[in-house]
């Protein structure tokens, strides 16, 4: 199978990730533009978003498990600051593939 650049999600997750890894514990509580979030629900939100697109462009999707929903800080996983990035990187591979 081909690799295709697809530049746009490369920039995007890239950027994620260096956001992600600015995040100290002490800003989890703090507010965001989104007033239903925090910075700890967001994280878990976008977290579940990174996952489920990894899947999709894996065609690995589990047609029996839910979409991500609102994130919330108490599903907030205790390694978040290396497995969102790495999350981040797994997305951007997993729709190299032409087929993807």
């Amino acid at each position: 199978m081909a690799a295709m650049r697809r530049p746009e999600i490369e920039t995007a997750a890239r950027r994620m990730a260096e956001v992600v890894t600015t995040v100290g514990d002490a800003d989890l509580d703090r507010a965001t533009p989104c007033t239903d979030y925090t910075v700890a629900a967001l994280l878990d939100h976008i977290d579940g978003c990174v996952t489920a697109f990894t899947a999709a462009g894996t065609k690995t999707q589990d047609p029996e498990q839910a979409p991500p929903g609102p994130g919330s800080a108490s599903n907030l996983r205790a390694d978040w600051k290396t497995a969102v990035p790495e999350g981040l990187t797994a997305l951007v591979a997993a729709w190299r593939p032409d087929d993807a």
